[in-house]
C-alpha cells in the first residue's frame, strides 16, 4: 500500500474497529477520507451484498478512486436472496435474514467493475442450494410466513432477528405446511448444491 499506510481497516462502527490491530478509518464505505489511488488494493469481504443502491454504487466507484491496482472482493455466490426471506410479525416487512439486498455473480461484477481484469474467480465453501423462481413465488404466496424457512436451513439458536424496519426483535420459529414441504422437496430436483462463497480478484 501506498504512502504511510500498510495495512488499514475501514469500518462506520467503532466497535468493530475496536477489534482492528492495524491502522484504521472510521468511515462509511461510500465515502472515505483519503487521496486517489491511495491503496494497492482494497478488499472488501461480505459487504456489497448487505449495501442499498445509492451507497452500492457510491461504494464501487470509491473503491475505484482509491485503488490504484487491485479489488479483492468476497460475496455470496449468485445467491437467490428470496429462498431466506421472513416477515416480520408488527409491520409485515418481508426481508432476507442475512439482511442481503442483492445477488452478485462473476458477469455482475464484470458490469459493475469496468475497466478492471478479471484475474482469477472461484467459489470455495460449503454447499447451499438454490431454489426455483417459479417454487419460491408459490411458497410466498399461498405458504404462511412462519413455514418459509424449514428447521434444517439453520440453527433454532440463530432464529433471533430485528426487523430493518421498524426494529422489532423477534424469533422466527417454523411449522410444517404441506403445500411449502412440497415445494421444497420439489425444489431438490431443480436446484443443485453449489458453494456458497465467490472470490473475485480485478486489476485495473
Amino acid at each position: 500500500m501506498a504512502g504511510e499506510y500498510d495495512v488499514t481497516g475501514v469500518d462506520r462502527s467503532e466497535n468493530a474497529l475496536s477489534f482492528v490491530k492495524t491502522k484504521k478509518i472510521l468511515s462509511s464505505s461510500d465515502k472515505i477520507d483519503v487521496t486517489d489511488k491511495s491503496f494497492d488494493m482494497v478488499f472488501s469481504s461480505e459487504l456489497l451484498e448487505h449495501l442499498e443502491d445509492m451507497v452500492f454504487y457510491k461504494t464501487i466507484e470509491e473503491m475505484k478512486r482509491i485503488s490504484r491496482r487491485y479489488i479483492l472482493l468476497t460475496v455470496p455466490n449468485g445467491e437467490i436472496i428470496e429462498k431466506d426471506f421472513i416477515e416480520c410479525p408488527n409491520c409485515g416487512q418481508i426481508f432476507n435474514r442475512s439482511y442481503h439486498l442483492r445477488s452478485l455473480s462473476v458477469s455482475k461484477i464484470k458490469e459493475y467493475f469496468s475497466g478492471y481484469r478479471l484475474v482469477r474467480s472461484f467459489e470455495y465453501g460449503s454447499g447451499k442450494r438454490g431454489y426455483s423462481p417459479f417454487l419460491l413465488k408459490i411458497k410466498h404466496r399461498l405458504v404462511p410466513s412462519s413455514s418459509w424457512i424449514p428447521n434444517y436451513w439453520t440453527r433454532n439458536q440463530s432464529r433471533e432477528t430485528m426487523c430493518p424496519r421498524c426494529e422489532t426483535r423477534f424469533t422466527y420459529g417454523y411449522r410444517v405446511h404441506v403445500l411449502g414441504f412440497l415445494c421444497d422437496f420439489l425444489n431438490i430436483f431443480f436446484s443443485p448444491h453449489k458453494p456458497y462463497w465467490l472470490f473475485i480478484l480485478l486489476e485495473k
